[in-house]
């Protein structure tokens, strides 16, 4: 088994008190994650229930874990480690209502601490949920993630990104506090920016045209970038971070980026309309006998969802589109 180094630190920012959520694509997604995920919980003394679903099922989960986690099997003996399928656990409480849903998590994590372990850590996958049932599980997210503030608990909940239509991606947001997707080979986070203070969390910054070139250096000849120097706090950086990365791959897969000669250029310029507002506009060219998607991806939802007045149009030439981004006031721009 093998853990990429990006999963590992995004998963060690995970603490208690936290709702996190993860967009994945594959199994292997899920495995650089959640076996991190408990090895954290298992070797700081914390209970650990870990539903899982496809495609990653409990044998494979069980298998892994034991191979990065000395002891596991002593841990599920001793009942510190807990592994369920999905339909062990969740049809086993499907009659119950959202708030009866939450009891039983709080039940566990009394007797966790009871038991003396430091808290709960808890995992499950929502792959399995139908359209009938999002609703009504969505309200059930959204009623756990207001009372696990300040408690002994941890939840990591996984989405199948290709399953997520536009709505279900800002639904699964709404209910989390800090979340992830994954992007080609690393984890981009999605910004989570206010306290219950309404204040941004973080402080550190950013430079717009390092972000851009750190992301696209592979393509260095092929793309242009054109606008002032800016730099951009953490959470700014994180949703920009994560529309590049999926526009990026989407042209090397099937646009600019794909053919010999063809360029990317992009530009960007801050401007106040209300508030101050990031606008990019990203233009490809040298693309011939481009072909329109005949559906719109699950990447596009999600970029639709992070950004805003996101547009899209494809030209014989190439495609373009144009987002913008809420700088809340808060940037640092150089004008010499």
């Amino acid at each position: 088994m093998q853990s990429s180094g990006a999963a590992t630190g995004h998963i060690g920012s995970i603490g208690m008190g936290d709702h996190a959520c993860q967009f994945y694509r594959t199994a292997q997604d899920l495995s650089q994650t959640l076996i991190p995920y408990f090895k954290i919980g298992l070797e700081n003394n914390q209970a650990c229930v870990w539903v899982t679903a496809q495609p990653y099922p409990s044998e494979r989960a069980l298998s892994e874990l034991r191979a990065a986690v000395p002891g596991s099997d002593r841990a599920v003996a001793s009942g510190q480690l807990q592994i369920y399928s999905y339909d062990e656990w969740y049809l086993k409480y499907a009659r119950l209502g959202m708030d009866e849903l939450v009891r039983v998590w709080f039940e566990r994590k009394d007797e966790a601490v009871a038991t003396g372990y430091a808290g709960l850590r808890i995992s499950g996958n929502g792959s399995f949920i139908t359209r009938d049932a999002w609703p009504a599980f969505m309200a059930y997210e959204r009623a756990l993630n207001a009372v696990l503030r300040d408690q002994p608990m941890v939840t990591l909940c996984s989405y199948w990104l290709d399953s997520c239509a536009g709505d279900d991606v800002r639904d699964v947001i709404e209910c989390h506090g800090c979340g992830w997707s994954k992007h080609e080979e690393r984890w981009e986070a999605l910004a989570f920016s206010v306290d219950g203070a309404g204040q941004e969390v973080a402080v550190e910054s950013c430079d717009i045209a390092q972000l851009m070139e750190e992301l696209l250096h592979t393509y260095t000849s092929s793309v242009r970038l054109e606008g002032d120097p800016i730099f951009l706090f953490k959470p700014q950086a994180a949703n920009l971070r994560l529309i590049i990365a999926e526009l990026a791959a989407n042209a090397a897969k099937h646009g600019a980026l794909a053919h010999p000669g063809g360029t990317v250029r992009i530009q960007w310029q801050v401007f106040i309309n209300g508030t101050r507002r990031l606008q990019v506009r990203w233009s490809e060219a040298g693309t011939s006998n481009l072909v329109v998607p005949e559906k719109v991806g699950a990447g596009t939802h999600l970029l639709a969802r992070v950004a805003e007045n996101f547009e899209r149009v494809f030209e014989p030439s190439g495609m373009s589109c144009s987002f913008e981004l809420s700088l809340g006031g808060r940037t640092i721009r150089f004008d010499g």
